[in-house]
Formats: structure tokens, C-alpha cells, sequence
């Protein structure tokens, strides 16, 4: 038995841009708290690309959402504000106070920095996130 072709994987939905909007972030912040490229954000956001279950998870933890809220192999039925999850309350709170600092605490939490091991200093600062 071989493996499948990515013709005969089955397709993966996601909601990835309503969660990183409703969290007021940027491609770039995501990307940049996930360590991958920030295209590839816009690639999983407009469903051309299928992310690895480690990528997944990490971009569930970063935007604070259980995984079935952000990817599911069948097509979501019902907008985020109605999906029933407690991290749904964040984009409800009066005046976006709670997204401006959980925004802020993202972007305080990522070190940007222009030397050589920037990548690895962004995966440091990303971990740190996570857990």
C-alpha cells in the first residue's frame, strides 16, 4: 500500500482568518509566532494548503482557540461569534479591550531581531507563547 496523492487527500477547511482578525493580528504577527513565512498563513486562510498537525497546534495555541475551530475536513456551517467556544467571548468584549491585549501581549511575546539567528530567536519567543 503506497501513499496517497495529494489529489486523494481529503480537503481541509479552515477559518484561520475570521480567528487572526477577531485576535487583531497581522499575517506577519501570526507568521512571525508560528515561525513559518507569512504567505503560508494566506495559503492555510484561503485553504491552498493542508498545515501539519505541529503547525496546527501551534497556531491553535497562539490564537488561544481549540483546534476543531479553526480546521475541520468538513465545511463550518456557523460564523465564529456563534460557534460556542469560550474563546468566542473575546471577540465580543465591549470596545476590543481584551483583543488589544491579548494583541499586545502577542507582539511583546515575539522578539524580532535582524542578526543571523532571528529565526531561532522567534521560535524561542513563539515556545514561550505556546506554553
Amino acid at each position: 500500500m503506497g501513499r496517497r496523492s495529494k489529489a486523494d487527500e481529503p480537503a481541509v477547511f479552515s477559518r484561520l482568518e475570521e480567528w487572526r482578525v477577531a485576535r487583531g493580528l497581522s499575517r506577519q504577527e501570526l507568521a512571525d509566532a508560528v515561525s513559518v513565512h507569512y504567505q503560508t498563513i494566506g495559503y492555510l486562510e484561503r485553504d491552498e494548503y493542508s498545515p501539519s498537525l505541529a503547525l496546527a497546534l501551534q497556531i491553535a495555541s497562539v490564537l488561544d482557540v481549540p483546534l476543531e475551530e479553526l480546521f475541520s475536513l468538513q465545511p463550518f456551517t456557523k460564523p465564529i461569534s456563534s460557534a460556542g467556544s469560550s474563546a468566542s467571548s473575546v471577540t465580543t468584549s465591549s470596545s476590543g479591550c481584551a483583543r488589544a491585549i491579548a494583541s499586545e501581549s502577542l507582539r511583546s511575546s515575539v522578539q524580532f531581531s535582524a542578526s543571523p539567528s532571528s529565526r531561532r530567536s522567534r521560535r524561542l519567543a513563539a515556545s514561550s507563547v505556546l506554553l
